[in-house]
């Protein structure tokens, strides 16, 4: 399943509010199978799905949380850059 498929989910085209079966066919995604999906995903690599979701639009507190992970990563790697390592812990930050 590609992360584009998650963007129907969110935003389907139709209702399809119908008395007539779903298919029933073995390669169909349920609802269930996609919340397990998306759950994997966010937690093996959540700065990837937060940031994805926030730029789909899906979900505004995604996009702040891929920021505010996206910080934590760039102080956490800054050391390894040696314009940044001779800075003072407090300016970092603002860097």
């Amino acid at each position: 399943m590609n992360l584009e498929n998650v963007v129907k989910f969110h935003f389907a085209k139709s209702s399809q509010i119908n008395d007539i079966p779903r298919a029933t066919a073995s390669e169909t995604l349920t609802g269930t199978d996609v919340m397990a999906a998306m759950g994997m995903t966010q937690s093996r690599a959540s700065l990837g799905y937060s940031a994805f979701l926030g730029k789909m639009e899906i979900s505004s507190n995604d996009r702040e949380k891929a920021i505010e992970l996206l910080t934590a990563y760039a102080l956490k790697n800054c050391d390894n850059v040696p314009a940044l390592r001779k800075l003072e812990n407090d300016i970092k930050p603002k860097v």
